[in-house]
């Protein structure tokens, strides 16, 4: 389902500044809705709050917001649309760089996984989980034949519930399995080549223990899943997006993508040599 882009987007639940500090209203906004545009909470195309709406929000004056949104315009953050307000500006491709050594690094990545699961999940309330998430809507799901399902596995599992399963999971579920991938010619052997994890977020993060470092850069899909980037985060990647249309990532885009990080990953290998 498209995105209505046209609707105000949300900031922090009641964002709320510091008085008395050392930094001024205006720029503690333009700090945070900065800070939201760089870790895609804010995506390009959305509207921000109306002035009078982030002014009575925050309890700051409207002279405070009108400020702090065009110092974000005057950064190229943000974009004023007369009669319409203030929308978050898409991000311009930046250009390759014939001399690697001066190419920019892509900033640690900031994004409040905490931030996001609490607007999720924090009311207790029934949750939409975002198509992102890769989840099927409720009602493409047969809830008779799980629950049947599920209390069969009860009768039956004997005392398998109430011990630690195997460390690559369940021995019969792996052997179904592979035997499914040897149907489709695949060569799989359910104790060499298989691993059950509790989801795809578990999953990525063995191979991400695996594969990066700090300081690496990952390219991800943008829009994604927001918790493999809280992980990337956590292991001290860079994350660079790749935007993700209906039929996959943009290839178009991901090339050059691909060529800039290969580009800088020879200067930094040389300092650490």
């Amino acid at each position: 389902m498209p995105v209505d882009r046209s609707r105000p987007a949300a900031l922090m639940p009641r964002w709320q500044p510091v008085r008395g500090g050392d930094r001024t209203l205006v720029a503690q906004l333009e700090d945070e809705i900065a800070g939201r545009i760089a870790d895609h909470v804010l995506r390009p195309g959305s509207r921000l709050p109306s002035v009078r709406r982030m002014a009575e929000a925050a309890g700051i004056s409207r002279f405070t917001v009108i400020e702090a949104y065009e110092r974000l315009a005057a950064r190229g953050l943000v974009e004023p649309r007369h009669g319409s307000g203030y929308f978050v500006r898409p991000r311009a491709e930046a250009p390759l760089i014939a001399d690697a050594a001066s190419a920019p690094c892509p900033p640690p990545s900031r994004l409040d996984v905490a931030w996001l699961l609490r607007g999720m999940f924090g009311d207790g309330s029934p949750v939409e989980i975002p198509a992102g998430a890769g989840l099927l809507p409720t009602g493409w799901l047969d809830a008779g034949l799980v629950n049947a399902a599920i209390r069969a596995m009860g009768r039956t599992a004997d005392d398998v519930f109430l011990g630690y399963g195997h460390p690559r999971g369940d021995p019969r579920l792996r052997a179904q399995l592979a035997s499914r991938l040897q149907g489709h010619g695949i060569a799989a052997h359910p104790d060499r080549h298989l691993m059950t994890t509790a989801g795809v977020t578990q999953g990525l993060d063995l191979v991400l223990r695996l594969l990066v470092q700090p300081g690496d850069t990952v390219l991800v899909e943008d829009p994604g899943w927001f918790l493999i980037f809280g992980r990337l985060a956590a292991y001290g990647t860079r994350i660079v997006g790749v935007p993700r249309g209906p039929a996959g990532p943009d290839l178009e885009a991901l090339e050059p993508a691909g060529r800039r990080v290969s580009a800088q990953a020879v200067p930094d290998q040389q300092r650490g040599a």
